[in-house]
């Protein structure tokens, strides 16, 4: 239900109240790895070649088109 409700835009309800389990940061350092890449299909290959190695995986995607 947290998924559909997050990742569903509001469509489930409002959140009203929130009740979060954070974990300590070790240190202020980041092991962090930037790919470039073209497609979805492209990402969740990276994404799931990554995933042994890093605790989360994030991407950003750029919508604007390219100047040729």
């Amino acid at each position: 239900m947290f998924r559909a409700t997050i990742g569903g835009l509001g469509l489930t309800g409002l959140i009203t109240s929130v009740q979060l389990q954070l974990k300590p940061v070790v240190n202020s350092w980041i092991d962090s790895e930037n790919i470039r890449y073209g497609s979805v299909d492209e990402f969740f290959a990276l994404s799931a070649e990554s995933a042994g190695r890093f605790e989360y995986i994030v991407a950003w995607v750029d919508t604007q088109p390219q100047n040729p």
